[in-house]
């Protein structure tokens, strides 16, 4: 399983998104795309952030693992900071 990641770097209070928005007024929003190229050893998968939802977007990529759950204590990519779009092969 594959996950698309957003780090962000606030030294705020943790805010609960769906009670108290960003002062944006936006959530943030991150779309993924559709894995391709499967193969024994690699993969192309992606995605895009859209809205960082009024926080700085410190890092974007992609983790991935053997299990059903992968975390960024898994294997990961950094693959630029911000808003943008990442493709990983």
């Amino acid at each position: 399983m594959i996950f698309v990641i957003l780090i962000t770097d606030s030294c705020k209070k943790e805010v609960d998104n769906i009670t108290n928005p960003p002062a944006t007024g936006q959530l943030p929003t991150v779309s993924t795309s559709v894995i391709s190229n499967i193969t024994t050893t690699s993969a192309t998968c992606g995605g895009n952030v859209l809205i960082d939802g009024g926080t700085t977007v410190t890092a974007r990529g992609v983790c991935w693992s053997k299990c059903s759950t992968p975390t960024i204590t898994n294997s990961i990519t950094i693959d630029g900071a911000g808003v943008g779009s990442l493709q990983v092969v």
